[in-house]
C-alpha cells in the first residue's frame, strides 16, 4: 500500500487539480468512442450468445470501425502531447517544489518520445488482451462446442492474463520516469526499470494491479444496470475510470521512482512555490 498512498497523497496536493484537468477533454472524447465495458459485457452476457464466430466477437469487444480507428489515433496523438506536458510539470514540481504549467512546447520535446514509448504500449496492450479473449472463447467453444465449459474457462483465462499484463506493467513501469529525469535511452531505461523492478515487485505490483482490478471488478457490476439507465451510467463511468486512469497511473510511476531512488522531493517541503 505504500505506493498507493504516495500516490494519494501527490493526487490530493492542492496544484494537482490544474494537471488533472488537462485530461479532461481527452477523457470524455475516448470514452465516447469505446468503453472499458466491452469484454465484461462479453463475458456477462455470453451464454445468451447465438454467434461464436471470431469475427463476431472481435467486433465486440475490439469496437474496431474506421471511425473509432480515425478517432483513436487522434487521441492517441492528443494524449501524449498532454501527458508530455503533464509529466514535464509533474517532474519540475517533484524536483525543485514549484509548480508552473509553462514553456509547454519545451515540455513535448523533451518528454515526447518516453511518454510516445508508453502511450503505445498500453494501447497495444489493451488491444491484445481483447484479441486474446477472443481467441480463448473461438478455441474452447470449437474444441468443446459446450457452452458452460467455454464461459469457465473464458473467465480463468481472463483472471490469468490480467494477472500476467500486470506483472508486465511491474517490470517496465519504471522505464518512462528513468527516461525523464535521467534521459537515457530507451534500452537503458528498460534495463533500469527490470532491475528495479527485480527488489520492489510485490510493492509495485499492488500498487499497479489493486485499483485496475476494482475497477475491473466495478464495470462487471455496472453491466447488469438495465437499459436505459445503463447508457447514462455507461458514459459517466466511462468518463470517471478513464480520468481515475490518467491521473494516477502517471503519478505513481514518478512518486514510485522518486521513493525507490531515495531523491529528494522538494514538493513536500511545507513552502508555498507556487
Amino acid at each position: 500500500m505504500k505506493y498507493i498512498k504516495l500516490a494519494f497523497q501527490y493526487m490530493t496536493n492542492k496544484h494537482y487539480w490544474k494537471l488533472a484537468l488537462l485530461l479532461l477533454v481527452p477523457a470524455v472524447a475516448v470514452s465516447l468512442f469505446t468503453g472499458f465495458d466491452t469484454t465484461a459485457k462479453l463475458v456477462a452476457h455470453f451464454p445468451e450468445r447465438t454467434n461464436y464466430s471470431f469475427v463476431e466477437l472481435f467486433g465486440l469487444t475490439s469496437e474496431i470501425n474506421w471511425k473509432v480507428l480515425i478517432g483513436l489515433v487522434v487521441m492517441f496523438v492528443v494524449f501524449v502531447l498532454i501527458f508530455a506536458v503533464m509529466v514535464g510539470a509533474m517532474q519540475r514540481h517533484l524536483r525543485t517544489g514549484r509548480f508552473a504549467l509553462t514553456n509547454i512546447f519545451k515540455r513535448i520535446n523533451e518528454n515526447f518520445l518516453p511518454v510516445f514509448y508508453t502511450v503505445l504500449s498500453v494501447f497495444v496492450l489493451i488491444f491484445l488482451y481483447g484479441l486474446s479473449i477472443d481467441i480463448t472463447i473461438v478455441a474452447w467453444w470449437a474444441i468443446t462446442k459446450n457452452l458452460a465449459a467455454t464461459y469457465t474457462m473464458t473467465v480463468l483465462f481472463m483472471i490469468a492474463l490480467f494477472l500476467l499484463l500486470m506483472w508486465l506493467y511491474t517490470v517496465f513501469f519504471l522505464t518512462c520516469p528513468n527516461m525523464v529525469v535521467t534521459g537515457q535511452g530507451l534500452l537503458d531505461s528498460v534495463s533500469y526499470s527490470v532491475r528495479m523492478a527485480r527488489h520492489n515487485r510485490r510493492a509495485l505490483y499492488l500498487a499497479i494491479a489493486l485499483p485496475l482490478s476494482i475497477l475491473f471488478v466495478l464495470q462487471f457490476a455496472l453491466v447488469w444496470i438495465p437499459e436505459p439507465a445503463y447508457k447514462i451510467v455507461h458514459v459517466i463511468a466511462n468518463v470517471l475510470i478513464m480520468m481515475f486512469i490518467c491521473c494516477y497511473y502517471p503519478v505513481l510511476m514518478f512518486v514510485s521512482y522518486y521513493d525507490i531512488n531515495d531523491k529528494d522531493r522538494e514538493d513536500l517541503l511545507p513552502v508555498n512555490r507556487l
